[in-house]
Parts: C-alpha cells; sequence; structure tokens
C-alpha cells in the first residue's frame, strides 16, 4: 500500500492523529509505509522515534530472512514444512538458490518474494 499518508486507511478520509493510535497503527507498517509516514506534517516526537525503530528492524529483517541475495521463499507442495529458497531468472523462472538450476514451478509454491536483490 502506497500512498500520501499510512495513517489514513484506504477508502477513509480520516486516520490516526493521536500519539497513541498513530504508535498502534505503525506497528503493521511495512518499510514504504514507514518511510511515507515519515513524511507526514506534525509528526509526534515518539511517533517518528518508534518509526526509525521499526525502519531500521525492518531493513534488518529483509537481510536475515533473504538471505546472500535470494528474493523467494518457497514452499514444496506437498509438505509445509519443506522450506526453499530461490532465485528469478533473466525470464522470471525460479532458479535453485546455490546452483542456479530451473526449478519445477509446479512443485513449489511461493510464499515470499522481495523485488530485486539486496
Amino acid at each position: 500500500m502506497s500512498q500520501a499518508n499510512p495513517f489514513i486507511p484506504p477508502g477513509r478520509e480520516y486516520g490516526a492523529v493521536d500519539t497513541e493510535n498513530r504508535l498502534r497503527a505503525l506497528e503493521g507498517f511495512d518499510l514504504v509505509q514507514c518511510r511515507a509516514a515519515l513524511a507526514v506534517p506534525h509528526l509526534q516526537k515518539a511517533v517518528e522515534k518508534k518509526l526509525l525503530s521499526r525502519i531500521r528492524q525492518l531493513e534488518k529483517l529483509s537481510a536475515t530472512e533473504y538471505p546472500c541475495g535470494i528474493t523467494v521463499k518457497l514452499k514444496y507442495h506437498s509438505d509445509d514444512e519443506c522450506i526453499g529458497w530461490a532465485h528469478r531468472g533473466d525470464n522470471g523462472a525460479l532458479l535453485s538458490a546455490y546452483g542456479r538450476t530451473p526449478l519445477d514451478p509446479d512443485a513449489w509454491i511461493i510464499v515470499s518474494e522481495q523485488e530485486g536483490s539486496l
């Protein structure tokens, strides 16, 4: 969700303006929303401090959740406990994380994916 003021939910004309509600709202923000929230006028200092902390936390999570520039987290279609890692090839195909060999797209389900490489 990319919008000018992430404290205002989609479809609404108003949103959180007091410190307590903004602090509660930003707990669910992603990195893009946190950065957009920093640009909101008249932002309370406590909210700004928490946003900066959340940004650091999300950046650190990105670096550890997707190690070594891997951009796709997978799970095997018949085993929820079997997790895999992959890259996207130039043509968009899934490639194994370590050998960069093509993966069967019918055998793996994408759990999450990041844009580009880290």
